[in-house]
């Protein structure tokens, strides 16, 4: 399903997870946090951190 949504994309394709906090280490887990379909193509995602302000600020 994956496949044909980026392969069906006219200009980009939106992907998104969750970030998860680690309370042990004290941090985000960014890339471990990702599905392994997704850290299998890595190397092709530009990842960014977007927040709720962000999607606000778009919006308007």
């Amino acid at each position: 399903m994956l496949y044909v949504a980026l392969t069906r994309a006219k200009q980009d394709a939106v992907l998104t997870f969750p970030e998860r906090w680690d309370k042990a280490n004290r941090r985000y887990l960014k890339d471990e946090a990702m599905s392994m379909f997704l850290r299998s193509i890595r190397s092709y995602l530009d990842v960014k951190r977007v927040t709720a302000a962000d999607v606000a600020e778009a919006a308007s």
